[in-house]
């Protein structure tokens, strides 16, 4: 997975295994927890609607803990 802070221009990259949500959170919300969580997140990928919501409540759970 490659993120581009969106204002910098800065990449950051980790290696998955798969793209199931469960597989994608923890890496991203580490990623978040060392910048800060965004407000908006942009993506060049098709997703659909469910797998959005139950990603964004899989990271709303590292970003209360």
């Amino acid at each position: 997975m490659t993120i581009i802070d969106y204002a910098t221009c800065y990449p950051k990259v980790a290696a998955l295994t798969d793209s199931s949500v469960k597989t994608v959170v923890e890496p991203l919300a580490n990623m978040f927890i060392s910048v800060g969580f965004p407000k908006e997140t942009l993506s060049d990928q098709k997703v659909s609607s469910y797998i959005l919501v139950s990603w964004q409540q899989q990271l709303l759970k590292f970003h209360d803990s």
